[in-house]
Protein backbone atom coordinates (compact mmCIF):
# COMPACT_ATOMS: atom_id res chain seq x y z
CA UNK A 1 0.00 0.00 0.00
CA UNK A 2 1.31 3.51 -0.74
CA UNK A 3 2.43 5.77 2.08
CA UNK A 4 0.07 8.48 3.30
CA UNK A 5 2.69 11.07 2.30
CA UNK A 6 3.12 9.76 -1.24
CA UNK A 7 2.58 12.00 -4.25
CA UNK A 8 2.24 10.53 -7.75
CA UNK A 9 2.71 12.53 -10.93
CA UNK A 10 1.74 11.38 -14.42
CA UNK A 11 1.33 13.66 -17.40
CA UNK A 12 -0.57 16.79 -16.38
CA UNK A 13 -1.93 15.16 -13.22
CA UNK A 14 -0.77 14.99 -9.63
CA UNK A 15 -2.27 12.57 -7.10
CA UNK A 16 -1.87 13.39 -3.40
CA UNK A 17 -2.54 10.50 -1.04
CA UNK A 18 -2.72 12.57 2.17
CA UNK A 19 -5.22 15.04 0.71
CA UNK A 20 -7.03 12.26 -1.18
CA UNK A 21 -7.21 14.61 -4.13
CA UNK A 22 -6.34 14.61 -7.84
CA UNK A 23 -5.09 17.79 -9.51
CA UNK A 24 -4.67 18.67 -13.17
CA UNK A 25 -2.25 21.56 -13.67
CA UNK A 26 -3.01 22.73 -10.11
CA UNK A 27 -6.80 22.54 -10.51
CA UNK A 28 -8.69 19.94 -8.50
CA UNK A 29 -10.48 17.13 -10.36
CA UNK A 30 -13.57 15.99 -8.37
CA UNK A 31 -13.70 12.24 -7.78
CA UNK A 32 -15.91 10.14 -5.48
CA UNK A 33 -14.07 8.42 -2.64
CA UNK A 34 -14.08 4.86 -4.02
CA UNK A 35 -13.22 6.07 -7.50
CA UNK A 36 -10.18 7.80 -6.00
CA UNK A 37 -9.15 4.56 -4.27
CA UNK A 38 -9.41 2.63 -7.55
CA UNK A 39 -7.19 5.23 -9.23
CA UNK A 40 -4.69 5.12 -6.35
CA UNK A 41 -4.43 1.33 -6.54
CA UNK A 42 -3.87 1.39 -10.32
CA UNK A 43 -1.31 4.21 -10.11
CA UNK A 44 0.60 2.53 -7.25
CA UNK A 45 0.76 -0.66 -9.35
CA UNK A 46 1.47 0.98 -12.70
CA UNK A 47 3.54 -0.94 -15.20
CA UNK A 48 1.76 -4.26 -14.65
CA UNK A 49 -1.67 -5.76 -15.21
CA UNK A 50 -3.94 -5.60 -12.17
CA UNK A 51 -6.59 -8.32 -12.24
CA UNK A 52 -10.18 -7.46 -11.43
CA UNK A 53 -10.21 -9.76 -8.39
CA UNK A 54 -7.07 -8.11 -7.04
CA UNK A 55 -8.54 -4.67 -7.58
CA UNK A 56 -11.80 -5.60 -5.89
CA UNK A 57 -10.02 -7.05 -2.85
CA UNK A 58 -7.67 -4.08 -2.66
CA UNK A 59 -10.38 -1.40 -2.72
CA UNK A 60 -13.19 -3.35 -0.97
CA UNK A 61 -11.31 -5.79 1.31
CA UNK A 62 -14.23 -6.65 3.59
CA UNK A 63 -17.17 -6.29 1.21
CA UNK A 64 -18.70 -8.18 -1.69
CA UNK A 65 -18.91 -5.90 -4.71
CA UNK A 66 -20.18 -6.82 -8.16
CA UNK A 67 -17.87 -6.42 -11.14
CA UNK A 68 -20.27 -3.93 -12.73
CA UNK A 69 -19.59 -1.55 -9.83
CA UNK A 70 -15.87 -1.66 -10.59
CA UNK A 71 -16.56 -1.08 -14.28
CA UNK A 72 -18.53 2.06 -13.38
CA UNK A 73 -15.62 3.48 -11.37
CA UNK A 74 -13.17 2.77 -14.21
CA UNK A 75 -15.54 4.55 -16.61
CA UNK A 76 -15.52 7.63 -14.36
CA UNK A 77 -11.72 7.59 -14.21
CA UNK A 78 -11.37 7.38 -17.97
CA UNK A 79 -13.76 10.27 -18.37
CA UNK A 80 -11.81 12.37 -15.84
CA UNK A 81 -8.32 11.45 -17.13
CA UNK A 82 -9.16 11.75 -20.82
CA UNK A 83 -10.69 15.21 -21.31
CA UNK A 84 -9.98 15.12 -25.05
CA UNK A 85 -11.42 12.29 -27.20
CA UNK A 86 -8.19 12.00 -29.23
CA UNK A 87 -5.86 11.75 -26.22
CA UNK A 88 -4.45 8.28 -25.42
CA UNK A 89 -6.22 6.42 -22.58
CA UNK A 90 -4.52 6.22 -19.21
CA UNK A 91 -6.28 3.00 -18.19
CA UNK A 92 -6.09 0.12 -20.67
CA UNK A 93 -8.33 -2.92 -20.46
CA UNK A 94 -6.51 -6.23 -20.91
CA UNK A 95 -9.12 -8.71 -22.18
CA UNK A 96 -9.63 -11.66 -19.87
CA UNK A 97 -7.27 -10.28 -17.22
CA UNK A 98 -7.92 -6.80 -15.86
CA UNK A 99 -6.62 -3.23 -16.15
CA UNK A 100 -3.22 -1.60 -16.57
CA UNK A 101 -2.24 2.00 -15.93
CA UNK A 102 -0.32 2.75 -19.14
CA UNK A 103 1.11 6.20 -18.29
CA UNK A 104 4.60 6.68 -16.80
CA UNK A 105 4.23 7.50 -13.11
CA UNK A 106 6.71 9.41 -10.94
CA UNK A 107 6.42 8.99 -7.18
CA UNK A 108 7.56 11.41 -4.50
CA UNK A 109 7.02 12.04 -0.78
CA UNK A 110 4.96 15.04 0.31
CA UNK A 111 6.60 17.37 2.79
CA UNK A 112 4.99 17.50 6.24
CA UNK A 113 5.53 21.28 6.37
CA UNK A 114 2.17 23.01 5.93
CA UNK A 115 2.05 24.48 2.47
CA UNK A 116 0.63 27.88 1.78
CA UNK A 117 -2.69 27.35 0.06
CA UNK A 118 -4.15 29.88 -2.28
CA UNK A 119 -7.86 30.70 -2.01
CA UNK A 120 -8.46 29.03 -5.36
CA UNK A 121 -6.88 25.75 -4.26
CA UNK A 122 -8.88 25.65 -1.02
CA UNK A 123 -12.09 26.26 -2.89
CA UNK A 124 -11.26 23.44 -5.31
CA UNK A 125 -10.64 20.93 -2.51
CA UNK A 126 -13.83 22.03 -0.78
CA UNK A 127 -15.73 21.42 -3.98
CA UNK A 128 -14.30 17.88 -4.14
CA UNK A 129 -15.55 17.04 -0.66
CA UNK A 130 -18.98 18.60 -1.25
CA UNK A 131 -19.42 16.63 -4.48
CA UNK A 132 -18.40 13.41 -2.72
CA UNK A 133 -21.07 14.01 -0.09
CA UNK A 134 -23.68 14.93 -2.66
CA UNK A 135 -23.10 12.01 -5.05
CA UNK A 136 -22.41 9.31 -2.46
CA UNK A 137 -24.54 10.31 0.51
CA UNK A 138 -25.12 6.66 1.43
CA UNK A 139 -21.44 6.03 2.19
CA UNK A 140 -20.51 9.31 3.86
CA UNK A 141 -21.00 7.74 7.29
CA UNK A 142 -18.64 4.88 6.35
CA UNK A 143 -16.01 7.35 5.16
CA UNK A 144 -16.24 9.33 8.40
CA UNK A 145 -15.75 6.21 10.49
CA UNK A 146 -12.72 4.90 8.59
CA UNK A 147 -10.98 8.17 7.76
CA UNK A 148 -9.42 10.57 10.26
CA UNK A 149 -10.37 14.24 9.96
CA UNK A 150 -6.93 15.15 8.64
CA UNK A 151 -7.63 13.32 5.38
CA UNK A 152 -10.62 15.52 4.55
CA UNK A 153 -9.38 18.74 2.90
CA UNK A 154 -12.50 20.71 3.84
CA UNK A 155 -12.62 19.59 7.47
CA UNK A 156 -10.90 22.80 8.53
CA UNK A 157 -13.65 24.86 6.96
CA UNK A 158 -16.82 22.79 7.38
CA UNK A 159 -15.95 21.03 10.63
CA UNK A 160 -16.07 17.29 11.35
CA UNK A 161 -19.53 17.44 12.95
CA UNK A 162 -20.90 19.48 10.04
CA UNK A 163 -19.97 16.78 7.50
CA UNK A 164 -21.66 14.13 9.66
CA UNK A 165 -24.72 16.38 9.94
CA UNK A 166 -25.00 16.65 6.16
CA UNK A 167 -25.01 12.86 5.88
CA UNK A 168 -27.65 12.49 8.60
CA UNK A 169 -29.82 15.16 6.98
CA UNK A 170 -29.63 13.40 3.60
CA UNK A 171 -30.62 10.09 5.17
CA UNK A 172 -33.57 11.73 6.96
CA UNK A 173 -34.83 13.33 3.74
CA UNK A 174 -34.57 9.98 1.95
CA UNK A 175 -36.62 8.27 4.67
CA UNK A 176 -39.21 11.07 4.58
CA UNK A 177 -39.59 10.72 0.81
CA UNK A 178 -40.05 6.94 1.16
CA UNK A 179 -42.75 7.51 3.81
CA UNK A 180 -44.63 9.99 1.63
CA UNK A 181 -44.51 7.59 -1.33
CA UNK A 182 -45.89 4.76 0.83
CA UNK A 183 -48.73 6.97 2.07
CA UNK A 184 -49.53 7.92 -1.52
CA UNK A 185 -49.63 4.27 -2.61
CA UNK A 186 -51.90 3.45 0.34
CA UNK A 187 -54.26 6.25 -0.71
CA UNK A 188 -54.68 4.58 -4.12
CA UNK A 189 -56.41 1.64 -2.41
CA UNK A 190 -59.37 3.84 -1.44
CA UNK A 191 -61.64 4.88 -4.32
CA UNK A 192 -63.92 7.86 -3.61
CA UNK A 193 -67.04 8.50 -5.69
CA UNK A 194 -67.04 11.90 -7.43
CA UNK A 195 -70.72 12.56 -6.53
CA UNK A 196 -73.30 11.51 -3.93
CA UNK A 197 -75.92 9.06 -5.11
CA UNK A 198 -77.15 5.48 -5.32
CA UNK A 199 -74.99 2.57 -6.47
CA UNK A 200 -76.35 0.69 -9.50
CA UNK A 201 -75.04 -2.00 -11.86
CA UNK A 202 -72.37 -3.12 -9.41
CA UNK A 203 -70.07 -5.69 -10.97
CA UNK A 204 -67.29 -5.81 -8.35
CA UNK A 205 -67.41 -8.06 -5.29
CA UNK A 206 -65.41 -7.84 -2.02
CA UNK A 207 -62.02 -9.52 -2.40
CA UNK A 208 -62.07 -9.38 -6.18
CA UNK A 209 -58.95 -8.25 -8.08
CA UNK A 210 -59.55 -5.34 -10.41
CA UNK A 211 -57.57 -3.81 -13.27
CA UNK A 212 -56.97 -0.16 -14.15
CA UNK A 213 -59.86 1.24 -16.17
CA UNK A 214 -62.27 -1.54 -15.18
CA UNK A 215 -65.86 -0.39 -14.59
CA UNK A 216 -66.95 -1.36 -11.07
CA UNK A 217 -70.38 0.21 -10.70
CA UNK A 218 -72.60 3.11 -11.71
CA UNK A 219 -73.37 5.95 -9.30
CA UNK A 220 -76.71 7.68 -9.88
CA UNK A 221 -76.75 11.24 -8.46
CA UNK A 222 -80.08 12.12 -6.81
CA UNK A 223 -79.51 15.83 -6.20
CA UNK A 224 -78.87 16.87 -9.80
CA UNK A 225 -82.15 16.06 -11.55
CA UNK A 226 -83.42 16.90 -15.01
CA UNK A 227 -85.94 15.60 -17.57
CA UNK A 228 -85.34 14.97 -21.25
CA UNK A 229 -88.61 15.75 -23.05
CA UNK A 230 -88.96 14.98 -26.75
CA UNK A 231 -91.11 17.83 -28.10
CA UNK A 232 -92.37 17.98 -31.68
CA UNK A 233 -90.70 20.57 -33.82
CA UNK A 234 -94.04 22.33 -34.23
CA UNK A 235 -94.19 22.86 -30.46
CA UNK A 236 -90.90 24.77 -30.23
CA UNK A 237 -91.99 27.97 -31.97
CA UNK A 238 -92.21 30.08 -28.80
CA UNK A 239 -90.21 27.89 -26.40
CA UNK A 240 -87.10 29.53 -24.94
CA UNK A 241 -84.57 28.54 -22.24
CA UNK A 242 -85.80 29.76 -18.86
CA UNK A 243 -89.51 29.15 -19.50
CA UNK A 244 -91.52 27.80 -16.56
CA UNK A 245 -92.20 24.03 -16.56
CA UNK A 246 -94.60 21.84 -14.59
CA UNK A 247 -93.60 18.17 -14.53
CA UNK A 248 -96.10 15.50 -13.48
CA UNK A 249 -94.54 12.18 -12.36
CA UNK A 250 -96.86 9.23 -13.08
CA UNK A 251 -95.33 6.95 -10.43
CA UNK A 252 -96.15 9.24 -7.48
CA UNK A 253 -98.96 11.39 -8.92
CA UNK A 254 -97.04 14.51 -7.97
CA UNK A 255 -96.21 17.62 -9.96
CA UNK A 256 -92.78 19.28 -9.75
CA UNK A 257 -91.71 22.70 -10.97
CA UNK A 258 -88.70 23.53 -13.09
CA UNK A 259 -87.52 25.46 -16.13
CA UNK A 260 -86.27 24.90 -19.66
CA UNK A 261 -82.51 24.59 -19.53
CA UNK A 262 -81.54 23.92 -23.14
CA UNK A 263 -82.74 22.68 -26.52
CA UNK A 264 -80.73 20.00 -28.32
CA UNK A 265 -78.67 20.84 -31.39
CA UNK A 266 -80.48 18.34 -33.59
CA UNK A 267 -83.37 15.92 -33.77
CA UNK A 268 -83.22 12.42 -32.33
CA UNK A 269 -83.19 10.92 -35.82
CA UNK A 270 -80.10 12.86 -36.86
CA UNK A 271 -78.06 11.49 -33.94
CA UNK A 272 -79.42 7.94 -34.16
CA UNK A 273 -77.27 4.94 -35.04
CA UNK A 274 -78.68 4.81 -38.58
CA UNK A 275 -79.83 8.33 -39.53
CA UNK A 276 -82.28 8.60 -42.43
CA UNK A 277 -80.83 9.37 -45.86
CA UNK A 278 -83.41 10.80 -48.28
CA UNK A 279 -81.32 10.60 -51.45
CA UNK A 280 -83.68 8.32 -53.42
CA UNK A 281 -86.23 11.04 -54.16
CA UNK A 282 -88.99 9.20 -52.33
CA UNK A 283 -89.37 11.72 -49.52
CA UNK A 284 -92.20 11.59 -46.99
CA UNK A 285 -92.45 14.45 -44.56
CA UNK A 286 -92.48 13.28 -40.93
CA UNK A 287 -92.74 15.63 -37.98
CA UNK A 288 -89.48 15.33 -36.05
CA UNK A 289 -88.86 15.55 -32.29
CA UNK A 290 -86.09 17.46 -30.52
CA UNK A 291 -84.82 16.61 -27.04
CA UNK A 292 -85.31 19.46 -24.57
CA UNK A 293 -83.66 19.40 -21.15
CA UNK A 294 -85.94 20.49 -18.32
CA UNK A 295 -84.15 21.22 -15.05
CA UNK A 296 -86.03 20.54 -11.81
CA UNK A 297 -85.81 23.20 -9.13
CA UNK A 298 -83.81 22.09 -6.09
CA UNK A 299 -85.37 21.13 -2.78
CA UNK A 300 -88.48 19.45 -4.22
CA UNK A 301 -87.41 15.85 -3.63
CA UNK A 302 -86.18 15.62 -0.01
CA UNK A 303 -86.94 11.89 0.12
CA UNK A 304 -84.95 11.30 -3.07
CA UNK A 305 -87.66 9.17 -4.66
CA UNK A 306 -87.10 10.15 -8.28
CA UNK A 307 -85.11 7.68 -10.36
CA UNK A 308 -83.77 7.69 -13.95
CA UNK A 309 -86.16 6.25 -16.52
CA UNK A 310 -89.45 7.26 -14.86
CA UNK A 311 -92.22 8.47 -17.17
CA UNK A 312 -93.34 12.08 -16.75
CA UNK A 313 -95.67 14.54 -18.48
CA UNK A 314 -94.17 18.06 -18.77
CA UNK A 315 -96.04 21.29 -19.43
CA UNK A 316 -93.97 24.23 -20.65
CA UNK A 317 -95.54 27.66 -20.20
CA UNK A 318 -94.59 29.83 -23.16
CA UNK A 319 -95.94 33.15 -24.32
CA UNK A 320 -99.54 32.74 -25.37
CA UNK A 321 -99.99 29.00 -24.58
CA UNK A 322 -98.39 25.92 -23.06
CA UNK A 323 -96.68 23.01 -24.83
CA UNK A 324 -97.20 19.44 -23.64
CA UNK A 325 -95.08 16.38 -24.43
CA UNK A 326 -94.25 13.10 -22.75
CA UNK A 327 -90.74 12.76 -21.34
CA UNK A 328 -88.53 10.58 -19.19
CA UNK A 329 -86.68 11.59 -16.07
CA UNK A 330 -82.89 11.46 -16.45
Amino acid sequence: MPSSNSVYRFGEYELRVRARALFRQGVGVPLPSKTFEVLLYLVANSGRVVTKDELLKGVWPDSFVEESNLTQHVFRLRKALQPEPDSPPCIVTVPGQGYQFSVVVESDVESLTPAKMTPGTLATEDEIVVQTIRERSTVVTEEIVHQPPALLPAARRFGWKTVAGVAASAAAQKSKAALEQSQLNLGYTRIVAPVDGVVAKRSAQPGQYIAPGQQLMAVVPLDDLWVTANFKETQLQNMRPGDLVKIHVDAYGRTYSGHVESIAGGTGAVFSLLPPENATGNYVKVVQRLPVRLRLDKGQDPDRRLRPGMSVVPDVYVKGSSSNAGGAAE
